[in-house]
């Protein structure tokens, strides 16, 4: 008499793990490069929200005859005057951002970081295939990547 057992044998358990295995390792590294140009291009729109802030404070400036050089450079603001790297801040309150700008003769580029240190810059967009992270320094300097990292222009 033969007897019927339920169930799957050893052979295809191992089997399905093996198949399981395969497309766990095909698919890791893909969703890792997804993750990597979602951090990178989100700094860069954070960039963007950075420019335009800066962008607004400079033709501000220009509008009042004042040509911006350097983020310390006075311009009017509400109540009085303040410094160039002041207003944009002002304008970028509540962002968390951590931002660099340069500004010559009221010509802006802006930078960005997030989490992580992933940096974005605009309007020279840093490129998504870098897999380095780059930090920037903080405002009122020039534009330049920590060391040992790649500049996002």
């Amino acid at each position: 008499m033969k007897k019927n057992y339920k169930g799957f044998t050893l052979i295809e358990l191992i089997v399905v793990i093996a198949i399981i295995g395969v497309l766990a390792a095909i698919l890791v590294p893909a969703m890792m490069g997804w993750v990597r140009k979602a951090a990178i291009n989100s700094a860069n729109a954070n960039a963007k929200s950075v420019f335009t802030a800066a962008q607004t404070v400079a033709q501000e400036a220009e509008t009042a005859g004042i040509t911006v050089t350097g983020t310390n450079t006075t311009v009017p603001a509400a109540g009085g005057s303040t410094t160039f790297a002041a207003a944009v801040q002002s304008n970028l309150n509540g962002t968390g951002y951590t931002w660099d700008v340069a500004v010559t003769a009221n010509v802006v580029t802006a930078a960005a970081t997030i989490t992580n240190g992933w940096a974005g810059g605009y309007p020279n967009q840093r490129p998504n295939t870098t897999t380095s992270k780059t930090a920037y320094t903080t405002p009122g300097a020039a534009l330049s990547a920590a060391a040992g990292a790649t500049s996002w222009q």
